[in-house]
């Protein structure tokens, strides 16, 4: 949960990078988050009834379209309207769109 709020923290923080070096550090930090990955699959692994691992490991490993579809969705709604509205808000917003994950951890108690 820690990992998922420093993403969501560092995404926020990048969509105000006033250069492209602020950005580039703020990024940086933000790919500590790799531990999301092992520790959520290892997770939802062990918290599935045995029977229906295999079936929904394959869900799990192949859930990557439904973010390449949403992502996609996110830049035809958020990017285009932004960036038409003001040049270079357009990514900003998109990063910014990143803090949406720590809405997760709001609801699991964490908090």
């Amino acid at each position: 949960m820690i990992s998922i709020l420093w993403y969501s923290v560092c995404n926020f923080l990048a969509g105000f990078s006033p250069s492209f070096h602020v950005l580039f550090v703020v990024r940086h930090s933000s790919d500590r988050h790799g531990a999301e990955w092992p520790a959520g699959a290892a997770l939802a692994m062990e918290s599935w009834p045995a029977r229906s691992r295999g079936f929904m490991s394959g869900v799990l490993q192949g859930s990557w379209g439904l973010g390449f579809a949403l992502s996609a969705l996110a830049y035809g709604f958020l990017y285009a309207p932004l960036e038409a509205w003001h040049k270079g808000y357009g990514w900003r917003g998109m990063l910014i769109l990143g803090v949406l994950p720590a809405l997760a951890v709001s609801g699991s108690g964490f908090t």
